[in-house]
């Protein structure tokens, strides 16, 4: 029962000092509970058999089957291991599920040992849950300095670290406690179950996921339609014409509010046809493209990646201005991954399970073991539950409600939860039995102790390395995750060590160690030889080996490495339809002495995909470098209007080139441009002051050294200087 306790609250927890913590520490947290619980749970299944799961309850053998079936299709996956132990950004794999399948059972044991009251309780404890963590939620909403980071305001993330992970957490905690409502005997009870189902209605709101909603409002028009319809009895009428009200004036809020309100979230629900949701229908067209490569047991779980690179659709450059395409690992519909991970044998499963779960509400209904509005609010949750998973992927904290809501189902289909087994004498375990329990014991320690104990350990060295400004100290940090026993996702290390290397590439050279440079570039290309003889790699495994082997060389004053161009070749072959490895090759070109072959490479590309900014960008630095100064600065503009994410330090070229020219009123906007995105940056302030001052446009140039001196308080004499300075004299005193 402690165990159980302990998984549910996996979905809550969080600790930074982790890498990718909203997802690493729930996923950890769950799998340590779940692992260090199965010796009992096999101690009791030994003395005393009557608590042994019933194989005869078909949703039992669904989720038997399911997860059967998943770890088959890891064995024979593209990237096995990838497919077992999943990745640090998402903590999927057949492994976390095997943990998933084994909560579901630990709750079917504790009903069948405890009874309804137990399983009663540890229900409650999900509802409440989710409603403080949507209190908290509300409370940041509001105005309250978050616990933890949240970077997705004015959308909401309390505890999960993004709005829909937070949204999709909160949708069968709903439906349980509307169960709970239901239920309830006494005013007082109904009041504070309304209460907490308001605060996580509000949740969802407030994190402006459309999914979700929709999810919910869907299936609550259909619930409120069946309790109409069926007319078993008044309370459940009334229920129905409450559900549906409730749902019409919830849909005429948002599509007539939002013509009168500038509310991000009130528009943000209204508008179904933005880039977003563009991108979504062009992701799942190549998840069917991949899905027919291999039909019966796909690429192997989390390997969607491989599809999306192979069958890359070049329409997806009109929607993103960075290379979102390279990281494309979920095609953001939960049915079309199992459909291309697990082929379609997985997704039959997948619906089987569904299926008997809504059957199990039916039989329980019909066995009078709960009422047919309670029958219809569980069912609903599933609906509401799948219909946003057509939208989006399943998480750790929604992935332990989903399964615990199964392990309800399952109790529900058995009507075991009515009450607790007789006491028996517990039944001697025997010489091989207790072999077997000390085994179990053993095997299980050693494994949280690798699987979980290592993994922190690395996310922990990952985490600070990237949360130093020590570089030293950050390679130090980088140097031990990568000298871990245990380190299944090499594929994260490389790419913060390719990020890493760019970091000291970046700084000024007569500051910049060299040598630290230098053996974290060569540290770099080792753990990306690792990762690409461990499976498949990404295609931007190739291309930050290529970039790698290329700073190398630059290092050295030699000419580009040629591994370079072969790891560029490489990533072409499996990302075809892709632009990056093109630009890179273009890259190679122009540091190999070709400027005539880079340059009709990087003109084809824009003509190829003239909405994408990176590639517009990356043209005007070649017109740049061939000293085709008009054509440069025009492609470099273009670049910027169609929204080009840029660093400052990029702007600093095209800056000098309006400066030459006393445009002043250009740099002026290029300055504005560059202050939000470092608006920390004290130099850009001081910059921007200068520039207004040149513009004759004083109360600007005052605001601007202000602000410059907000950030860095050394600067008040100058900045005093310069107040006091006319127009045309502080320009030139160079403040």
């Amino acid at each position: 029962m402690i165990a159980l306790v302990l998984s549910v609250f996996s979905t809550c927890v969080v600790s930074m000092e982790l890498f990718n913590p909203f997802v690493t520490t729930k996923a950890l947290w769950l799998r340590a509970c779940v692992a260090l619980a199965l010796p009992f749970y096999v101690h009791l299944l030994l003395v005393n058999p009557a608590l042994r799961p019933n194989l005869k309850n078909p949703l039992t053998l669904a989720v038997i089957t399911y997860v059967f079936w998943a770890v088959l299709s890891a064995v024979f996956g593209v990237n096995r291991i990838r497919s077992f132990w999943g990745n640090y950004e998402r903590m999927g794999g057949a492994y976390h599920l095997i943990h998933l399948t084994l909560l579901y059972f630990y709750l079917l044991l504790i009903a069948r040992a405890k009874g309804e009251r137990v399983v009663r309780r540890l229900l409650l404890l999900l509802v409440w849950i989710a409603a403080l963590s949507s209190l908290y939620g509300i409370f940041v909403a509001l105005g309250m300095p978050p616990w933890v980071p949240d970077n997705g305001m004015p959308r909401v993330s309390s505890l999960f670290g993004n709005p829909g992970f937070f949204a999709s957490f909160l949708i069968l905690p709903m439906a349980l406690t509307l169960l709970f409502w239901h239920e309830a005997k006494t005013t007082t009870q109904r009041i504070v179950y309304f209460t907490l189902f308001a605060s996580q209605l509000t949740g969802i709101v407030i994190s402006g996921t459309r999914a979700v909603l929709l999810g919910v409002v869907a299936a609550a028009l259909l619930a409120g339609i069946a309790l109409i319809v069926t007319r078993y009895d008044s309370f459940s009428r009334h229920t129905g014409i409450a559900l549906l009200s409730a749902m019409v004036v919830c849909i005429l809020g948002i599509f007539v509010g939002h013509r009168f309100s500038n509310e991000l979230l009130l528009m943000r629900f209204a508008n179904m046809q933005d880039d977003a949701t563009r991108i979504r229908v062009i992701e799942w067209r190549t998840a069917w493209q991949g899905y027919r490569e291999r039909p019966l047991l796909g690429t192997g779980l989390e390997n969607y990646y491989i599809v999306a690179d192979k069958y890359f659709d070049k329409n997806m450059y009109k929607y993103g201005n960075t290379n979102i395409t390279l990281r494309a690992d979920k095609p953001h519909n939960n049915l079309l991954e199992a459909l291309v991970t697990m082929g379609l044998g997985g997704v039959l499963l997948y619906l089987g399970v569904l299926g008997t779960a809504g059957l199990a509400f039916w039989k329980a209904f019909r066995a009078n073991v709960i009422s047919w509005t309670g029958c219809v609010i569980l069912a609903s949750g599933i609906v509401a539950y799948e219909i946003q998973d057509l939208f989006w992927f399943d998480t750790p904290a929604a992935s332990v409600t989903f399964y615990t809501y199964l392990g309800l189902a399952s109790c529900l289909w058995t009507k075991i939860g009515r009450q607790p087994l007789k006491q028996q004498n517990s039944a001697r375990t025997g010489i091989l039995g207790t072999g077997v329990l000390a085994l179990t014991a053993l095997a299980c320690v050693y494994c949280v102790f690798v699987t979980d104990g290592m993994t922190a350990v690395v996310l922990r060295n990952l985490n600070r390395a990237l949360n130093t400004r020590n570089v030293h100290l950050a390679k130090a940090y980088f140097d031990k995750a990568a000298e871990s026993e245990f380190l299944y996702d090499r594929g994260e290390l490389r790419t913060r060590y390719v990020d890493f290397v760019g970091q000291l590439s970046g700084e000024d050279k007569d500051q910049a160690d060299l040598g630290l440079t230098k053996a974290t570039i060569d540290d770099a290309i080792a753990v990306s030889d690792q990762v690409t003889r461990q499976g498949t790699p990404e295609p931007r495994v190739w291309l930050g080996l290529a970039y790698l082997y290329l700073e190398g060389s630059r290092l050295q004053n030699a000419p580009p490495d040629p591994r370079a161009y072969a790891a560029v070749q490489k990533a072409i072959a499996l990302a075809p339809n892709q632009i990056e490895p093109l630009l890179m090759l273009a890259h190679y070109d122009a540091l190999d002495k070709r400027p005539d072959q880079a340059l009709a490479i990087s003109e084809d590309i824009v003509r190829t995909v003239p909405e994408y900014p990176l590639a517009r960008w990356r043209l005007a630095l070649m017109y740049r470098d061939l000293h085709r100064d008009e054509l440069a600065i025009q492609t470099a503009t273009e670049a910027l209007r169609l929204g080009y994410r840029f660093q400052p330090s990029e702007l600093a070229w095209l800056i000098n080139c309006y400066a030459d020219r006393q445009d002043y009123k250009k740099v002026a906007e290029l300055y504005e441009k560059a202050v939000r995105v470092a608006p920390a940056d004290f130099h850009l302030y001081a910059s921007l002051a200068a520039t207004y001052d040149k513009l004759g446009e004083r109360e600007n140039a005052i605001a601007a050294a202000q602000k410059a001196l907000l950030l860095n308080p050394s600067l008040e004499p100058y900045v005093k200087r310069f107040i006091a300075l006319p127009a045309t004299r502080s320009a030139s005193s160079g403040q």
